[in-house]
């Protein structure tokens, strides 16, 4: 018995879940651990030269190293190993260039004492004429 002005009832249809796939499988992410393990054992009885070409040591691995003129990544490491050399390619990476900076940060062992300038001759270190920064 229907009701005058009433629509029938319309089955809906159900709600689609909808599995987002993801981009990234994780069985082959790397492990950290392994990776350390990995840097660890190539630099083991060795120094890293500043000079050296290539990928720096990880920040976990112990190692000395040995300051050529260049700063070690104890000190300043780079959020990339390889600047883009294009403009083109930098906008489209899109991403700051940052550096993590640690001007006191402490020698491991087997590291030589940092060259230092004496700038108390110079009457203490340049300032900027204008501001004196």
């Amino acid at each position: 018995v229907g009701l005058a002005g009433q629509l029938p009832a319309v089955p809906q249809p159900a709600p689609i879940q909808h599995q987002a796939k993801s981009r990234i499988d994780p069985d082959l992410m790397p492990n950290p651990l392994d990776v350390q393990k990995v840097d660890q054992g190539q630099y083991e009885g060795k120094h890293w030269v500043t000079t050296t070409p290539g990928v720096p040591p990880l920040v976990s691995t112990n190692v000395p190293l040995l300051d050529m003129g260049n700063c070690t990544p104890r000190f300043i490491r780079s959020a990339f190993y390889t600047i883009p050399s294009t403009k083109e390619l930098a906008n489209q990476m899109n991403l700051p260039i940052s550096l993590a900076v640690q001007p006191c940060a402490r020698l491991g062992p087997g590291e030589a004492a940092l060259a230092t300038n004496d700038m108390s001759v110079l009457g203490g270190p340049l300032r900027c004429r204008r501001c004196k920064a």
